[in-house]
């Protein structure tokens, strides 16, 4: 079995079974600590889930005091196409040679976890070399939980027990390979930091549940891509959040006396764009073709708007029967959620003067949520420069006091500076030339990696260097995540030759 039939195994037997929601990381940190143990392996596994494990150096660094550190994150984005992702997922091969996803409950269509399972598995198959064969300098391997919503895990790792995990180690010159960027030839070396904003619009509900005389419906936006938030927001994808609340304004305005009962599924996570969303509505009976036509209307704009991005879009009406719950929402209610929902910044908001193909300034409307006293709406806010960032946070929170909502700042992450010299990006860049007769590219990505956690944890280290990188994976975040298994087999090539040559 060579390299990148290892990371495979390793990535479809242990992580594809293993449910590693962001907050439910126990169950795949418990699979690595029994895989150190079963190896002898030194390792420490911290009360957030995060494992640290040590193997001594091969070859020619026996001896040498100067680790490399590989990290990965545990944790997925779970987006299946139904609701319910209870029991995790599993994976296959298909005939294209590619891996997909699959819910275990439903068996609908999910998104796969190769973000970023496969780095997990990457390192495990270097970590599973008793032979010696994949000469490396003293390993020091941090998987972390909590990547996904805020890079928390990251965040809480302590500095002390990665320095301590082996006595007599010298991290001053350690290379720091984060295997989390699914461009494989395009490496990261700097990223934004970013900010999860929740705006919280008290729900007022007024009258009973509409039931006889009464269409009742799902209205709901589908069809969209979504994607991730960083890596995908330039194209400017439609956000079915946004789109969900325009079209409720829209029909609100119309003659169908709609009275909105409540929120299906409207986003998984704050850093994916959302590729559906729904509401539970009723309209008097006789309003329903009135309805219908409206909606048709508000569909057709819908595609001509993002015809040459998202042409899949639909606006869809589901008829329910008898909807059980409470009361509808005050009309005022709703027409302050899909007001402000309209009017926060979404998708790109500045450019780099510098790479003016980069985004600088970003931000996502994730999720919206009925949370009893209040409807939740949580932003992702990402950019290079903390002050523009700030910014932003400021800017929707002056907005929510407008509408008389709550606004709260959750987990911040810290960006990651891009150095003009780079001993760690010269040699990825010279190997991966060596290997594949081309050139490969390195530049800063607009998205949350973990270097910018670690490079502020370990900033005493001064000449700890940083990449990030890994095999192609395309449409992260979305129930079209792919794994593009021919650029494992490279990965693999590169990364052991990188690891041969470090020092």
């Amino acid at each position: 079995m060579n390299f990148a039939e290892k990371i495979l195994r390793f990535f479809t037997s242990v992580l594809c079974p293993t449910p590693r929601a962001s907050h439910r990381e126990d169950l795949i940190a418990g699979e690595l600590v029994e895989f150190a143990e079963t190896r002898g392996l030194a390792y420490r596994c911290d009360d957030k889930n995060n494992v640290i494990v040590y193997k001594p150096a091969t070859g020619k660094y026996v001896g040498s005091s100067i680790p490399v550190i590989l990290q990965a994150h545990t944790d997925m984005i779970c987006v299946p196409a139904a609701a319910d992702f209870s029991a995790g997922v599993e994976a296959y091969y298909s005939s294209e040679n590619r891996l997909t996803g699959r819910s275990a409950v439903t068996g609908e269509k999910t998104s796969l976890g190769a973000d970023d399972g496969i780095g997990v598995a990457a390192i495990m198959a270097v970590l599973d070399d008793s032979a010696g064969e994949i000469v490396h300098p003293p390993l020091v391997a941090i998987f972390t939980a909590e990547e996904e919503c805020g890079l928390t895990g990251a965040r809480d790792v302590s500095a002390e027990d990665v320095v301590g995990i082996a006595p007599g180690l010298d991290f001053e010159r350690t290379a720091f390979i984060n295997l989390d960027d699914g461009r494989f030839g395009q490496f990261s070396v700097g990223c934004a930091g970013s900010a999860n904003v929740t705006v919280k619009i008290p729900a007022d509900r007024t009258g009973l549940t509409p039931r006889q005389g009464f269409f009742r419906f799902e209205l709901a936006v589908c069809g969209l891509l979504g994607g991730h938030s960083g890596l995908l927001i330039h194209e400017r994808r439609g956000n079915a959040n946004i789109l969900l609340c325009s079209a409720v304004q829209k029909l609100l305005r119309a003659n169908v006396d709609l009275r909105v009962l409540g929120f299906g599924p409207c986003g998984d996570a704050s850093n994916a764009i959302p590729s559906a969303a729904s509401v539970y509505a009723a309209v008097p009976a006789e309003r329903e073709e009135t309805l219908r036509k409206a909606a048709v209307d508000i569909e057709s704009i819908f595609k001509q708007t993002y015809r040459e991005i998202d042409g899949g879009v639909r606006l869809e009406i589901r008829e329910c029967g008898d909807l059980s719950g409470g009361a509808p929402f005050a009309a005022g209610t709703i027409r302050r959620v899909t007001t402000l929902a309209e009017e926060i910044d979404d998708g790109p908001i500045s450019y780099s003067a510098a790479m003016p193909d980069l985004v600088e300034t970003s931000s996502n409307l994730g999720i919206i949520r009925d949370e009893g006293d209040y409807i939740a709406m949580v932003c992702m806010v990402r950019s290079s420069i903390d002050a523009e960032r700030e910014r932003i946070v400021e800017e929707i929170a002056r907005k929510a006091e407008s509408y008389n909502a709550k606004c709260e700042v959750g987990s911040r992450s810290p960006g990651w500076a891009y150095k003009e010299k780079s001993a760690l990006r010269d040699l990825f860049l010279n190997k991966y030339k060596e290997l594949f007769g081309e050139a490969a590219t390195a530049f800063p990505v607009h998205a949350g990696l973990e270097c910018g956690h670690f490079a502020e944890k370990f900033r005493n280290f001064s000449g700890m260097d940083f990449i990030s990188c890994g095999p192609t994976t395309t449409e992260i975040h979305s129930v079209n995540e792919t794994l593009h298994t021919d650029t494992v087999e490279k990965f693999g090539k590169l990364l052991i030759e990188v690891l041969r040559s470090l020092y």
